[in-house]
């Protein structure tokens, strides 16, 4: 029996086990991602990072 791939269905794992494969939940990956987007975010946007990459621009005089 050969497995079947379909995207988020449950599919064979193997013959001889006789067992499925689950379907992984992508909803906490996808919180913890964005949580850490947000932060990312923050740290890009903070004044201080904000003004020591426009004086890095300014010295190589980009």
């Amino acid at each position: 029996m050969k497995a079947e791939y379909r995207k988020d269905c449950r599919q064979r794992d193997s013959v001889e086990r006789e067992g499925y494969a689950g379907v992984r939940s992508i909803e906490a990956r996808e919180g913890r991602e964005r949580d850490g987007a947000k932060d990312l975010m923050e740290r890009i946007l903070n004044r201080d990072n904000l003004n020591r990459a426009y004086k890095q621009v300014k010295r190589n005089h980009g």
